[in-house]
């Protein structure tokens, strides 16, 4: 039997919740490799590191070339021929750009149709669409700032009341726990959550074992993840394209 698609999924989830639920929807979105294509600020993060060095290691990177989560980044530097003795200069330059401000402001992109869907939900009746991400606090206003200035041309914006984050360093805090407190969060406003977004297996399988999820579409966003694929709940749907057909079609 194939597999379901992602948006159909989605589109017929949504078109039963609008006929049986009261409440406020609200769908929630991860933003990293989820919202956004993390691949273009881990390029553009190698290059500059390339321009403070007088190297061009990176300087042909193909984004098919990025294949692995950030936190295995070193997987990367041999096979673009980076000798070890500079590897360690390289990751150290790495970590002193990414996720800076430059980074997180203007050194991203968001992935093919993921704008453009957020913008078809904000526009939708009692519809609603907040971000419950693992980056931390200290990064809320060069996120809002992100995410807005990508989704303007599509319509899509996001306030303050939008973002779940961190409460304190992505380092310091369970990602999965986090998650399910995004999602308590929310709910306790008021909202029925329609659906939660996620790359990682791990936190949608968090939310999964929540009680507050039992109507809540889980999707995988099935682009770059670290946890174990396993992970995902049966009633998980995986997808990678955000076309808008399926739900535009109801």
């Amino acid at each position: 039997m194939p597999k379901p698609d992602w948006m159909q999924a989605l589109a017929a989830h949504y078109r039963a919740a609008c006929s049986t639920r009261m409440a406020p929807l609200l769908l929630l979105f991860d933003i990293d490799d989820t919202l956004l294509d993390t691949r273009f600020m881990i390029r553009a993060v190698l290059q500059t590191g390339d321009a403070e060095r007088g190297t061009r290691y990176f300087a042909d990177l193909e984004l098919d070339e990025i294949w692995m989560a950030e936190s295995r980044l070193a997987e990367l530097l041999a096979p673009r021929g980076v000798p070890q003795a500079e590897q360690a200069a390289v990751l150290s330059s790495y970590a002193q750009h990414a996720w800076s401000a430059p980074a997180l402001r203007h050194w991203q992109t968001a992935l093919p149709g993921a704008m453009q869907m957020v913008a078809w939900f904000q526009q939708q009746p009692r519809t609603s669409v907040a971000l419950v991400t693992g980056r931390s606090a200290w990064m809320r206003a060069d996120t809002l700032h992100c995410v807005n200035r990508l989704g303007a041309p599509h319509g899509a914006s996001f306030t303050e009341a939008q973002l779940f984050t961190c409460s304190a360093n992505w380092e310091d805090e369970h990602l999965p726990s986090m998650k399910v407190a995004g999602l308590q969060h929310y709910a306790a406003q008021g909202f029925s959550v329609l659906a939660f977004i996620d790359n990682e297996p791990a936190n949608l399988a968090a939310v999964a074992g929540d009680p507050l999820a039992s109507d809540c579409l889980l999707l995988h966003a099935d682009t770059i993840f670290e946890t174990d694929r396993a992970l995902l709940p049966a009633r998980a749907v995986s997808g990678s394209s955000f076309h808008l057909a399926a739900l535009q079609a109801g």
